[in-house]
């Protein structure tokens, strides 16, 4: 029922920080990954944490509702705390 099942997904818009969306967190995953998205915004879920940002160094935000008031979180609310990194 899906249009497609992937490991991890890219987005690039443009002006904005690339974006990658993995279920589990990069930094969990082989260090191929962890050279390749230094430089993009890292949503993930899995975790079911109480807090959206999950570095003090790295743009990287679990998106799952646990962590935001069990609510869905946009994408204009990430960006605009990437910007802290």
């Amino acid at each position: 029922p899906w249009k497609e099942l992937l490991l991890l997904k890219e987005l690039h818009i443009d002006g904005d920080a690339p974006i990658v969306m993995c279920h589990i967190p990069i930094e969990n995953l082989s260090k191929d990954y962890k050279g390749k998205y230094q430089r993009f915004i890292h949503l993930h879920g899995h975790l079911h944490s109480k807090t959206p940002i999950q570095s003090d160094t790295k743009p990287i935000f679990d998106v799952g509702v646990d962590a935001w008031n069990y609510r869905p979180v946009c994408l204009d609310e990430i960006q605009i705390l990437a910007n802290m990194f």
